[in-house]
């Protein structure tokens, strides 16, 4: 869950920052807008948008021959990810 060896730790380090500091903000600033909670421009929404894509296209190029993020098995980083993602795509499309 937490590597199995310090340079997979490391990766999941940077993973787990990465979907802190870059990931997060987005998602709730997406997410704060559709709730109603915090109104966008035109012009925020569609930067947020553009860097959520950025940010997807990075992980799917990550994960183009990989099943996991780090390593061969499920580590805290897939969980952390794959937390934001769920809500992204609940809300598209539930």
């Amino acid at each position: 869950m937490f590597g199995s060896n310090s340079y997979e730790q490391a990766q999941i380090e940077s993973w787990l920052e990465q979907t802190l500091v870059e990931f997060e903000p987005l998602v709730v600033k997406l997410l704060d807008s559709l709730w109603g909670w915090k109104a966008l421009t035109e012009q925020v929404y569609n930067n947020l948008v553009k860097e959520l894509k950025d940010w997807f296209k990075n992980l799917d190029s990550h994960l183009k021959d990989k099943t996991y993020l780090v390593g061969n098995s499920l580590t805290i980083a897939d969980i952390a990810v794959a937390t934001y993602v769920y809500y992204i795509y609940k809300m598209f499309y539930d």
